[in-house]
């Protein structure tokens, strides 16, 4: 199924969330590297699944656009991997459908080819925090720092043991906010193949990640990955007021306080 190509695929996983997909497709549609974009629905209420099909469907673009739907809700670590499962192409632009991309985003994809490194697990070195509008954000971005969150300002790669010294408060590898931030960032740039072959054992109807981000950062660290934040790579991070950030989620803090202790037992 896999292209050898310099194209790439985006996977966007959603569920009730057709309010702000539209922005996130429209940040996407002039990246000439993207050549199709694949939706999977985690079983979203009837209206909200014709609200994506309507949005979609009024797009004006020449990208190949596909939408799944899951006949039951299968979480959003499980519907990430399903959703990349049925990508094409080698590399895959995951985001999550209330975020937007950034301008430099074809820029960055070409970064990737050139560096050809299957074993990374590419993240963003800044965000940028917005709620209503995104054009609006991106111009706050340039002018007001208070919307923008430094992970690091360079390229950095975070090994296994570079996270473990992080977690223990022996090594300082963050700018602005702590570790949490940078292993919980739902939005990456991977090498299909190597992410199905690090994830597939790990899929199960069975358990659920309340912060599936997380879970897929641990998984890749434990299968001798690198995480690597590019200082190219940001994206826009939609907040809201049902988001694991904003909502005292009991089972998202045990799941976080769980993958720290799992990161300071792998070997």
């Amino acid at each position: 199924m896999e292209n050898s190509n310099n194209l790439v695929s985006v996977a966007i996983p959603t569920f009730n969330s057709s309010l702000y997909l539209k922005d996130c497709l429209k940040s996407l549609l002039d990246v000439q590297i993207i050549d199709e974009i694949i939706i999977s629905d985690d079983c979203s209420n009837d209206l909200e699944f014709e609200k994506i099909n309507n949005i979609v469907n009024n797009l004006k673009t020449t990208k190949e656009i596909k939408i799944y739907r899951n006949e039951q809700n299968l979480g959003a670590f499980i519907n990430k991997y399903e959703n990349i499962k049925k990508c094409k192409n080698e590399i895959v632009y995951q985001i999550d459908s209330d975020n937007i991309a950034s301008n430099n985003l074809s820029l960055v994809l070409n970064l990737v080819f050139m560096e050809n490194n299957e074993n990374y697990l590419y993240l963003p070195s800044k965000i940028y925090q917005f709620r209503k509008y995104p054009n609006f954000a991106k111009l706050l971005s340039i002018v007001n720092s208070k919307y923008k969150v430094t992970f690091t300002n360079n390229d950095f790669v975070f090994s296994k043991e570079t996270i473990q010294q992080a977690i223990r408060g022996n090594l300082k590898v963050t700018e602005d906010k702590n570790l949490n931030w940078v292993l919980n960032s739902g939005n990456f740039i991977v090498n299909r193949k190597k992410f199905l072959k690090v994830m597939e054992n790990l899929v199960s109807n069975d358990v659920r990640y309340p912060m599936d981000a997380v879970a897929i950062s641990y998984f890749w660290i434990a299968k001798g990955g690198s995480i690597k934040t590019l200082k190219t790579l940001k994206h826009f991070h939609r907040k809201r007021s049902d988001s694991v950030s904003f909502v005292e989620n009991e089972g998202s803090y045990e799941s976080l306080t769980s993958f720290r202790d799992k990161f300071l037992e792998l070997d």
